[in-house]
């Protein structure tokens, strides 16, 4: 089997370049409301691929470190060798996939508070408001 973070980098690649492809083709001669539902879609998908990746590699970090949760395993180890800058960014990131999966929050905070020494930018309003669109939707 390839490398994880190959795997990764190829499989998102492969589908937000599909799926942003027909879309960016569709609002150069239409924003209709179905154009724009989808790109509300695709915003969707790119939440749900992020997640299920990070929780994936979570679960890959526990068996590799024989724990129960991998993230903190992996801190803990990165802090054990010195790698606290390492360590700085993967929290970064565990603070944004919660982020994604519970709106704002405590790790919304934490990002905002750094927000200036982020590698991405944090935009919460637009994954609440689509939160709201799928519990209406599906949930009612």
């Amino acid at each position: 089997m390839q490398n994880y973070d190959e795997l990764v980098y190829r499989g998102t690649s492969f589908t937000l370049n599909a799926l942003n492809s027909k879309i960016i083709e569709s609002l150069e001669t239409s924003v209709s409301t179905i154009v724009v539902k989808n790109l509300q879609m695709i915003q969707l998908q790119k939440a749900i691929l992020a997640i299920g990746m990070f929780s994936l590699f979570d679960s890959i970090l526990q068996d590799g470190l024989s724990c129960r949760n991998g993230f903190e395993g992996a801190k803990k180890t990165l802090i054990k060798i010195g790698k606290i800058e390492l360590n700085d960014r993967f929290d970064n990131f565990i603070c944004a996939i919660n982020v994604l999966k519970h709106g704002q929050g405590r790790s919304y905070n934490t990002l905002v508070s750094k927000y200036k020494l982020l590698p991405f930018r944090i935009n919460c309003q637009e994954r609440i408001s689509l939160m709201k669109v799928m519990s209406q939707k599906f949930l009612h």
